[in-house]
């Protein structure tokens, strides 16, 4: 709470601090073995300067990062973090195993549901997506499912294709 005082000593006006407001932003990233050599290595290069970067661009916002890779088992690697902690400890991504978007989707879909329950925002969120594989057959209930969450229906949503491969149905 700010209270200013004009020259008399009276308050001329009052004002609640707000914090800044939040912004979520998503990463879905195939760590399949299909990204592996300079794909990966590009990848992970682009997300040690994104977060820095996008905090450069969004100066008046709190931005909140989450990662969830997907070639293999997919599991979130990053939750919630901030510009800053997200750099701290950060291991590279490494690409090996089989793509599993299925699961990755379903595994979005549960985060954005509970995010809708739990969270309010001055922001919708961003979700990145990065392919470079063919999926296998995308389930059409996890995407129905997930195009009826507020918070995906809403979001800035970018695709990245990464190579000949990609599955560009799945990024769009």
């Amino acid at each position: 709470f700010t209270v200013k005082f004009d020259q008399n000593g009276l308050v001329s006006s009052a004002e609640l601090d707000k914090p800044l407001p939040r912004l979520d932003v998503f990463f879905v990233f195939d760590t399949s073995e299909e990204m592996a050599g300079a794909k990966i290595d590009m990848l992970n290069k682009s997300l040690k300067e994104l977060p820095i970067s996008l905090r450069d661009i969004i100066p008046n916002a709190n931005i909140y990062f989450s990662v969830l890779k997907y070639g293999g088992s997919p599991e979130w690697i990053v939750n919630e973090a901030s510009p800053g902690q997200m750099l701290i400890g950060w291991k590279d991504l490494e690409a090996g195993g089989t793509l599993k978007s299925n699961q990755a989707l379903a595994m979005l879909l549960e985060r954005l549901q509970a995010y809708s329950l739990t969270k309010l925002y001055d922001y919708m969120p961003v979700i990145i997506l990065v392919n470079a594989n063919k999926a296998e057959e995308v389930d059409g209930n996890v995407l129905e499912q997930l195009r009826k969450v507020v918070w995906f229906k809403h979001a800035l949503k970018i695709g990245f294709a990464v190579g000949d491969d990609s599955d560009l149905k799945m990024l769009s």
